[in-house]
């Protein structure tokens, strides 16, 4: 499975979700500039990159979306998009010009909103819903409900049959309320009821999250296209690792690992193979550091599976302050 290479063009967010991975990043306000992306996306395009994966924070509170769009549009690449669907009315423009295939919605409980901004999500929802684009519906479950009756409400405003999830993942400051492992397959019974009960009201829903194999075992249809290409392995096992390309055009690893970082800007680099290989002997230190002891005697670890989330293995090793 060939990934698409993931690009941050701002860490900050419109919002403060007390499990999201970029809330550390909240802060730092630092986004790319338009040059930088210009350089970015010509680097891209002239390395045969076809799409990509538009993150944030929140990407559609960037001051120049519309024109980075248009910088994309003109590379010929197209992207998806992850929002929180809140963003404002003159940042609508940006959906219609065919470059986003994909816009990944994440919604939270009902409860989460104020009214102006349910408002505001119903609205765009409704917009994005003749937009041509295929909507996906994300919610990341955590350790509150999951309030089904309205996550299958904004699906419907949005037109779109697809409702997949997400589990929360650890913050190795501290600072978030992540869900200990412990709790994961806990988490999946319940979210196994609400799956299946999705699917046999038609709706595609999955869970799009990286585990262990012995904490999904019971679950594996839960997790459709995650059996293999665990984290930093391909399919046969080998080292590959997915990086995201921040705002500052370096490349991390993961927005919970900062640490894990290239010195030089991806332009500087051959290509993005080369990127890949600058975190090889780092990770794959991290890698050989097992979750649970059990993994030790495991036929499958560091052959498919590497023994838990990079992010896990950083907060329960403490490897970084």
């Amino acid at each position: 499975m060939k990934r698409a290479p993931m690009v941050s063009i701002i860490w900050g967010c419109n919002m403060d979700c007390s499990y999201c991975l970029a809330e550390s990043n909240n802060n730092h306000k630092a986004l790319m500039s338009v040059s930088d992306a210009k350089a970015l996306f010509n680097w891209l395009m002239s390395r045969g990159v076809e799409t990509i994966a538009l993150l944030g924070g929140e990407p559609t509170i960037h001051p120049h979306f519309n024109e980075i769009t248009d910088i994309i549009r003109d590379c010929g690449i197209k992207a998806g998009v992850a929002t929180n669907g809140l963003f404002s009315s003159e940042k609508r423009g940006a959906f219609e010009r065919e470059v986003y295939k994909r816009v990944s919605v994440h919604i939270n409980d009902e409860w989460f909103y104020n009214s102006d901004q349910i408002e505001k999500l119903r609205d765009n929802l409704a917009f994005l819903s003749q937009s041509g684009t295929e909507i996906e519906t994300r919610y990341v479950a955590h350790s509150s409900g999951i309030d089904t009756d309205f996550i299958k409400e904004m699906a419907r405003i949005s037109g779109s049959k697809i409702i997949n999830f997400s589990i929360a993942r650890p913050e190795v400051y501290g600072g978030t309320a992540y869900l200990p492992i412990k709790s994961v397959r806990l988490l999946l019974s319940k979210l196994k009821r609400v799956i299946d009960g999705l699917r046999g009201e038609g709706y595609i829903s999955n869970i799009i999250a990286l585990y262990p194999k012995c904490i999904k075992r019971g679950y594996e249809d839960l997790f459709d296209g995650y059996d293999g290409n665990f984290c930093s392995l391909d399919d046969a096992g080998q080292f590959d690792v997915s990086f995201m390309i921040n705002p500052d055009l370096t490349a991390g690893v993961c927005l919970s690992l900062p640490n894990i970082r290239t010195e030089r800007k991806v332009v500087e680099f051959l290509d993005l193979e080369e990127i890949k290989e600058s975190f090889k002997d780092e990770f794959e230190a991290l890698r050989r550091q097992p979750i649970f002891e059990d993994c030790l005697s495991c036929l499958d670890f560091n052959v498919d599976c590497q023994g838990g989330c990079l992010v896990y293995k950083d907060f329960k090793n403490g490897t970084r302050k």
